[in-house]
């Protein structure tokens, strides 16, 4: 069995929009900070631009990752343990998500560092004022330490392609996006029933049994 070829696109699309549980409240008061205020042209354009941005940075890094996966699946046959760390990331951000014991933010503590190299240069274009600040400050969204990005991108590991695991990571875009178009609107409302204990256990219980369904592969 082809076990880089079991976490499919739509998996991860999947975990993407489930994953507004924690992009809510991670993200939106960065998107208030970009001056997404209203639901004129202007501001719909705004947001827009931004997601692009983080699609080319979730796109570069999928890259990134699938480049390295290739390099560790030509030097050590280990297709095997990167699977099993694939589906592991995906309980643990499943946990998390329901606010459950997860080893996932201590991953996120490593990059919190390069986060707050970047901040600096975030900071001089926020509010961005033209279309071109816009896209900057988008690609260096995608740079939040966020354990959601750092589970999708050990799949895109996973694929051992940098092809591959670009697609993965824009299957994952995909699935934030719908969360993050509406934050700027209805971030109030949207953060209240996000943040609903039952909606939360609920996306990560179906994360965790992602991975669960993933790990059974190996057996069935």
């Amino acid at each position: 069995m082809d076990l880089t070829n079991t976490q499919t696109l739509p998996a991860l699309f999947f975990v993407g929009l489930l994953g507004g549980v924690h992009c809510v409240g991670m993200c939106g008061a960065l998107v208030t900070a970009f001056g997404i205020s209203d639901f004129g042209p202007k501001s719909t354009t705004r947001l827009l631009t931004l997601n692009v941005g983080r699609m080319f940075t979730y796109s570069l890094l999928g890259a990134v990752a699938g480049l390295v996966g290739h390099g560790f699946s030509q030097l050590f046959a280990i297709p095997v343990a990167l699977y099993i760390f694939a589906q592991i990331m995906l309980i643990g951000l499943g946990l998390y998500l329901a606010g459950w014991r997860s080893f996932i933010p201590y991953i996120e503590q490593y990059g919190k560092a390069g986060w707050q190299s970047l901040q600096p240069i975030l900071g001089k274009v926020i509010p961005p004022k033209t279309g071109k600040q816009t896209l900057f400050a988008g690609m260096i969204w995608g740079f939040i330490p966020c354990g959601l990005v750092y589970s999708a991108l050990s799949s895109a590991l996973l694929s051992g392609n940098p092809i591959e695991g670009g697609l993965a990571m824009l299957a994952f875009w995909l699935g934030t996006l719908p969360n993050l178009l509406v934050i700027g609107r209805f971030s109030f409302v949207l953060r209240k029933w996000m943040q609903n204990t039952m909606v939360k256990k609920a996306a990560g219980v179906l994360v965790c049994l992602l991975g669960v369904y993933g790990l059974s592969h190996l057996w069935f």
